[in-house]
């Protein structure tokens, strides 16, 4: 199932907990950052790490 307006956020909710276990919201954030077009991994410069750079092996 596809929504045709959804796209990926991020919210955090930060809650304060009292004595009794109970908590109370503090405050709530959510990302509002533009939709960026899908990249291709081949765009992305390799991996230069030990375990990925396999001209050293």
């Amino acid at each position: 199932m596809t929504y045709p307006n959804s796209r990926p956020r991020l919210t955090i909710s930060v809650y304060k907990l009292n004595p009794d276990g109970t908590r109370t919201l503090r405050s709530v954030t959510s990302s509002d950052e533009p939709v960026a077009p899908p990249r291709s991994a081949l765009t992305w410069p390799a991996c230069a790490c030990p375990r990925c750079d396999r001209s050293t092996a």
